[in-house]
């Protein structure tokens, strides 16, 4: 079906069925976002119309529509991960929530807030904030990501090191199914096990099982005082400093190796480096941060304190090349083994941008394009795998998610997940070909 022909049948049923004011053409939509959106689709394809509705009854009307007409639909939030995953080959319709971004109920005694998933991080924190609480998150791309898209990427950031992952904070989910039926599970109360655990389920599922519309999460006080320890110097003595840290009393809230890189580009040194997070009391942070500062003189290692603005920057998303074309990858493997992955990057690119918690393994890498291929890819997963872990392409050239596969999954997890996905959204409305099942 040409374009033209596309329009012409898609345009009278969306007009009939929806509110004018959540169409937007795609001709009519701005320079720049037209550019962002597109990195979604495979060159040559485009989408026909933005859709953004305002609350949970508007997206059920368009995923109603969209499942009776077997219209493709890509979901996002403000598309600040709208490139993570295989590029669509067509769809004429993008689903985004942006406008659906109120606190609905802030239980603050409780510690529990309720939310529509388009509201950002940064609009939920400032609320919150009111009240000396926060959700203790720190994802890709912080300053526009929605809290439905945190949770469908299951993306928490550095903080999980003392909070847990996303999984340990969502106490209740609302969502909308691939037929346009609104669904839900837990609640707004800490303690809720009825049924199944698709609060779980949905963290991490890429938008693939329903669209999220509203969650409730736990919140937590903010701390008093922050403070952050950076040590820089010789991989070997980091990862002394770190098995040291790793049985100790000390209680980081965010714990994290940085690369050389990295490090330079954050302005904190020429060398790679490990960075503890400590939030509490002040008398409390003081004394955990001189402990570090003990242990890091002790091995030779150079030592910055960070409070304040260079504290909160430096746990902020890491840096990028910001070229409207660069690499990302999310990794993981052995905890121990994460020296050994510093040393493998730093022979394979002199740029790479990497970051890594300590705790779990888990972290990224930004890097430009340019400085890798299919080889040197898959050279690093193999180097993951065998370690206990994984590599994830994340964003890239279209080019070389064509010639790489960009989840590398195949394990026993595989089946099942196939499955849920045939139940949810027998049809493949939501995100098809994006993701891996």
């Amino acid at each position: 079906m040409s374009s033209s022909a596309a329009v012409e049948q898609i345009a009278p049923l969306l007009v009939d069925r929806l509110p004018p004011k959540m169409l937007t053409p795609w001709d009519e939509l701005d320079g720049s976002w037209q550019a962002h959106l597109q990195t979604a689709f495979v060159t040559g394809s485009q989408p026909q119309f933005i859709i953004q509705p305002s609350n949970e009854a508007q997206l059920s009307a368009v995923i109603t529509l969209a499942h009776e007409q077997k219209w493709p639909l890509l979901i996002c939030g403000r598309g600040s991960k709208i490139a993570w995953g295989n590029p669509m080959e067509s769809s004429p319709l993008i689903v985004s929530l942006a406008r659906m971004d109120r606190v609905v109920h802030h239980a603050a005694a409780d510690l529990t807030v309720t939310c529509e998933a388009g509201i950002t991080l940064h609009q939920l924190q400032a609320h919150l904030a009111k009240y000396n609480q926060f959700v203790p998150v720190e994802p890709s791309y912080s300053g526009k990501a929605t809290i439905g898209g945190i949770i469908a990427t299951a993306d928490t950031g550095s903080l999980r090191h003392r909070y847990g992952g996303l999984r340990d904070m969502l106490l209740g989910i609302q969502f909308v199914r691939a037929d346009g039926q609104v669904a839900k599970a837990g609640g707004r109360v800490v303690k809720n096990v009825a049924g199944y655990d698709l609060m779980k389920l949905f963290t991490g599922a890429f938008g693939t099982l329903g669209v999220i519309s509203q969650v409730t999460l736990k919140t937590y006080p903010i701390p008093e005082d922050f403070k952050t320890v950076v040590l820089t110097g010789d991989l070997d003595q980091l990862a002394r400093a770190a098995e040291a840290i790793a049985p100790s009393t000390l209680s980081p809230v965010a714990f994290d190796w940085f690369s050389a890189r990295c490090t330079q580009a954050l302005n904190l040194g020429e060398t790679p480096a490990i960075a503890l997070r400590f939030g509490n009391v002040a008398a409390s942070t003081t004394e955990q941060t001189n402990e570090v500062r003990l242990l890091g003189q002790q091995l030779g290692l150079s030592i910055q304190i960070l409070v304040n603005g260079p504290d909160q920057s430096l746990w902020q998303d890491m840096p990028v090349y910001f070229d409207n074309s660069h690499l990302r990858c999310k990794l993981g493997l052995l905890p121990v083994q994460v020296p050994g992955l510093m040393r493998q990057l730093a022979d394979a690119s002199e740029g790479a941008l990497v970051r890594i918690h300590h705790s779990s393994g888990l972290g990224q890498l930004c890097d430009r394009p340019l400085a890798w291929d299919r080889a040197k890819l898959a050279q690093l997963r193999q180097h993951c795998e065998q370690h206990g872990g994984f590599l994830t392409l994340l964003e890239a050239p279209e080019s070389l998610k064509r010639d790489f596969d960009i989840w590398g999954y195949g394990g026993n997890a595989l089946g099942p997940m196939a499955r849920l996905r045939e139940q949810f959204d027998p049809s493949r409305i939501l995100n098809p070909g994006r993701f891996l099942v």
